[in-house]
């Protein structure tokens, strides 16, 4: 049995999924809706991939890929969240290591 791909935001190659991070949109319907990386996997919410490349992430943004994924517009206080998360990664790690 083969292994699940995803596909990356920002580049838009497909992949396997231990090779990227999933980025989470949970909320709405009255509350805040929020986006956050999903380090573990086990956040509930509509899910979206990105590769921790520096590439990637840049063509994620460049792009609005995050609100095209998770199909809202973004607020720019959860797309800082995200920004200060890749700047304290190295570039080529996922978290899962």
């Amino acid at each position: 049995m083969s292994e699940p791909l995803r596909t990356c935001i920002g580049c838009r190659l497909r992949d396997n999924p231990r090779n990227m991070l999933r980025i989470v949109r949970f909320g709405g319907d009255g509350e805040r809706m929020r986006i956050l990386p999903d380090v573990h996997r086990t956040l509930p919410g509509r899910g979206a991939w990105l590769h921790m490349r520096e590439s990637c992430q840049q063509q994620a943004f460049r792009k609005n890929a995050f609100a095209r994924a998770f199909k809202v517009s973004i607020a720019r206080a959860d797309l800082m969240v995200l920004t200060e998360y890749f700047a304290q990664r190295k570039p080529e790690t996922t978290g899962y290591e």
